[in-house]
């Protein structure tokens, strides 16, 4: 709690189109920092997802957050939200305790001044990730996988896009479940597309995504 800063806040005005600005007010999520309570509470679960790249009190620090979740069997993921000059330093840090990296693609060209998304993502896996995913809007993902095995994991096709407001996130969160439930690493890259299509589909963060069930029949529909 820091009762003299105010509360993060974040306004995103849609078009018609899908397309979206951002506004944010940093508040007193900016001066986060690991506590006791918080390691702990990351070395029992079993997935950790690790987005806090360019906070002020946690760059540098982030490790020793992640390394004991991994040590202890937990499955390790990692996004940015909004990379600045000093990014691409705290990746090198931070990246060999994370076991699937998952930025987007102009965070990916952005860290590692590759215009060739396949060209970065090799450039991320150098810095020592397990594995990456780069999130590429309509045209689907890149991946690597453990093995080296470069893929496109094709966007799903949908009528209507309503609000693309945590698409990203939704993706990275579709591909922990899945990956939680024991999916195999294309089902679960399958499965993280159909997640993000539908929050895709309806308004604000959610879309009209409802339950693990729902976006697992579109998944398995549309790799039949």
């Amino acid at each position: 709690m820091l009762p003299s800063l105010p509360t993060s806040a974040t306004l995103i005005p849609i078009d018609a189109a899908g397309n979206r600005m951002i506004y944010h007010s940093l508040g007193a999520a900016a001066l986060m920092s690991l506590s006791d309570a918080l390691t702990a509470a990351a070395a029992s679960a079993s997935a950790v997802h690790y987005a806090g790249i360019g906070a002020r009190n946690l760059d540098g620090h982030a490790e020793e957050l992640l390394a004991p979740a991994r040590a202890r069997g937990a499955l390790i993921t990692c996004d940015l939200i909004a990379p600045g000059p000093d990014s691409a330093a705290e990746l090198r840090r931070l990246l060999p305790h994370v076991d699937v990296f998952m930025p987007s693609a102009v965070e990916a060209r952005f860290v590692t001044g590759e215009a060739d998304l396949p060209r970065a993502a090799r450039a991320l896996r150098d810095w020592g990730a397990g594995a990456i995913v780069i999130k590429n809007g309509a045209d689907g993902a890149i991946a690597i996988d453990r093995a080296d095995r470069l893929q496109v994991v094709p966007a799903l096709r949908i009528d209507r896009v309503v609000d693309t407001t945590s698409c990203g996130d939704s993706f990275c969160a579709g591909f922990i479940a899945a990956t939680l439930r024991g999916r195999s690493w294309d089902r679960a890259l399958r499965f993280a597309a159909a997640t993000a299509s539908l929050v895709a589909r309806g308004p604000a963060t959610l879309g009209v995504l409802e339950t693990y069930e729902q976006a697992d029949g579109i998944a398995t529909a549309a790799s039949a």
